[in-house]
Parts: structure tokens; C-alpha cells; sequence
């Protein structure tokens, strides 16, 4: 399946449709569910983008943990290039 990332432009997509449908719908009550379903698009499209950032935190933190064991004892790592 899609990426989290995607997956979530994906359902606010399908928000704003059903959102637009909602404004047009008639009767009103066909309104009123449509907008619900565009509500659960953007819960659905809020819980991925949550999803995706935690799965980024975490792969970085690996990342910096891996950089943290590979680097050489000793060895400090500063902004200046060059003597003094």
C-alpha cells in the first residue's frame, strides 16, 4: 500500500470533496451525511500524518544512535573547517 504520507494527502482529498458535496447536497439531511464522512477523511488523513511523523522520529533517532556508535573514539565533531 501507499506510503502514510500519501495515503493521508489521499484522504484529505476525499474531505474536501465530500465537503463540497456536503454544501451542495439536497435534501439537507444528505448534507449533514456527508459531511460525517468527510469528517472521518480528516480524522483518518490527522491519525497517518501522526503515524508518519513518529515512524521519522524514530527512524532518526536510529540514525543519530548509528552515527553515535560508528564515529571513532576521539573524534569530535565541529562546525570549523580548517586551522584556527
Amino acid at each position: 500500500m501507499q506510503n502514510p504520507v500519501r495515503r493521508s494527502e489521499h484522504y484529505r482529498e476525499k474531505a474536501a470533496k465530500y465537503h463540497e458535496l456536503a454544501k451542495r447536497a439536497h435534501p439537507p439531511y444528505l448534507g449533514e451525511f456527508y459531511r460525517g464522512i468527510a469528517v472521518r477523511y480528516v480524522f483518518m488523513a490527522q491519525e497517518l500524518s501522526q503515524q508518519a511523523e513518529k515512524e521519522l522520529e524514530r527512524t532518526r533517532q536510529r540514525v543519530d544512535a548509528t552515527t553515535e556508535v560508528s564515529r571513532p573514539a576521539g573524534l569530535e565533531l565541529t562546525g570549523s573547517v580548517g586551522p584556527g
